[in-house]
């Protein structure tokens, strides 16, 4: 849920024009999945489990994207933002599908 979130915050970010200060955008480490990934309890809990260590591409691509849509905004380039969320979007689909794949790991599933 956290991602759906920062998708949301950002999608609302570039929809206004509040794409100024992109400093203020969570990075993949900043985010709530990112300390649960890096610092919390996924870190303590699933970091033994493959699908663990896949998560850590997508979700960066996810963080990473989003920025660079915002950024071309700001610049004024629709298009290439359209493909940079149009590539959030892909990797945020591939984040939730690993998700699913850690969740039946867990389980011995």
């Amino acid at each position: 849920m956290e991602q759906i979130s920062w998708k949301n915050s950002l999608y609302e970010r570039i929809v206004s024009g509040n794409v100024h200060d992109l400093s203020t955008i969570e990075d993949h480490t900043g985010s709530g999945f990112g300390q649960w990934y890096y610092m919390g309890n996924g870190r303590e809990q699933y970091s033994h489990l493959s699908s663990f260590a896949a998560l850590e591409a997508p979700h960066t691509k996810l963080h990473k994207s989003g920025v660079e849509a915002a950024a071309a905004v700001r610049r004024g380039a629709v298009r290439e933002a359209a493909n940079h969320l149009t590539t959030m979007e892909q990797a945020s689909l591939e984040v939730a599908n690993l998700l699913d794949r850690l969740n039946a790991e867990s389980k011995g599933q």
